[in-house]
C-alpha cells in the first residue's frame, strides 16, 4: 500500500532496519533503497516513495541537500532522519524542511516502530487532501484550456489568465502542463496553426487575412510561425495560390 526509500551509506544499517521492522503490519509493501542523496533523489522522482528515512552524511550528496530537494516537491513525501550525527547543521535543516522526526544512531527499534507508525497515519490522512488537490487542478487546467479555446484569436495574456483565476502565473502553467501534456503557449500555437490551416485550405482568404483572424498582428511573422509549424508554407496550402 504505501513505500517507503531508505538512504544510508550503511549497507548494515539498512539490512538491519529491514529485518527488525513489521512492514507489512504498517502498511508499507514496497521498500527501495539508495546508498547517497544523490541516488535517492533520482528514486523519488520515479517512485514517488511516501516515506523517506535518510541518514544525513553521506557520499556524493547528503542528507541535506536531499532534503531541500523534496521540499520542492508539490507533493512532500514523510521525513524521518536517522542520523549517527547530532550535529546543529543537520538538525536546523531537518526543522526548516519540517522533517516528521530526527533519530541517532543506534536506533531503539521500538521507538523507530513508533515513528514509522506515525509517518503511515499521516500519510493515510494526507491521501485524500491530495486527490482534491489534484482534482482541483484538473478542473483549474479545464476552465483555462475552455478560456484559451474561446480566445485563441486575441491576445492571450498570462497575467489576465492568472488574475481571472485567481492563480499565480507559475500554478496556471504548472496545471495545465500537467494535466494536457502541453505548455499554454504551445496549445495556444497548436490552436492558431491549426485554424490557420483550415482557412487557407478551404477559403479564398488572403495569408495577411488568415494572419488577423487567428491572432497574428504581423503576417511576416506568421507565414514564419507557419512553416516552422507544419514544415511546408502557408502558400503551399493556399487556395489563393
Amino acid at each position: 500500500m504505501y513505500t517507503i526509500l531508505i538512504v544510508d551509506d550503511e549497507e548494515h544499517f539498512i539490512e538491519t532496519v529491514k529485518k527488525i521492522v513489521q512492514w507489512r503490519e504498517l502498511g508499507i509493501t514496497k521498500i527501495v533503497e539508495a546508498r547517497d542523496g544523490l541516488t535517492a533523489f533520482e528514486i523519488v522522482k520515479k517512485e514517488r516513495p511516501d516515506i523517506i528515512m535518510t541518514d544525513m552524511n553521506m557520499p556524493y550528496s547528503d542528507g541535506v541537500d536531499l532534503l531541500k530537494k523534496c521540499s520542492e516537491l508539490e507533493s512532500e513525501p514523510e521525513i524521518i532522519i536517522v542520523s549517527g550525527y547530532d550535529d546543529f547543521k543537520y538538525t536546523r535543516q531537518a526543522i526548516k524542511s519540517r522533517i516528521l522526526d530526527y533519530l541517532l544512531k543506534p536506533v531503539n527499534p521500538e521507538e523507530l516502530k513508533s515513528i514509522l507508525k506515525k509517518a503511515v497515519d499521516v500519510v493515510k490522512n494526507k491521501k485524500p487532501v491530495n486527490a482534491e488537490k489534484e482534482a482541483d487542478g484538473t478542473n483549474y487546467a479545464s476552465e483555462v484550456k475552455m478560456y484559451i479555446e474561446d480566445n485563441y484569436t486575441k491576445k492571450i495574456s498570462l497575467d489576465y489568465i492568472s488574475q481571472k483565476f485567481y492563480l499565480s502565473k507559475e500554478s496556471i502553467l504548472k496545471k495545465f502542463k500537467a494535466a494536457y501534456g502541453i505548455g499554454i503557449y504551445e496549445y495556444v500555437m497548436q490552436l492558431r496553426m491549426e485554424k490557420a490551416k483550415y482557412l487557407l485550405a478551404n477559403y479564398n482568404y488572403q495569408i495577411q487575412e488568415v494572419s488577423d483572424k487567428v491572432g497574428f498582428n504581423d503576417s511576416n511573422y506568421f507565414s514564419k510561425a507557419f512553416k516552422k509549424y507544419f514544415g511546408y508554407s502557408a502558400k503551399k496550402v493556399s487556395k489563393n495560390n
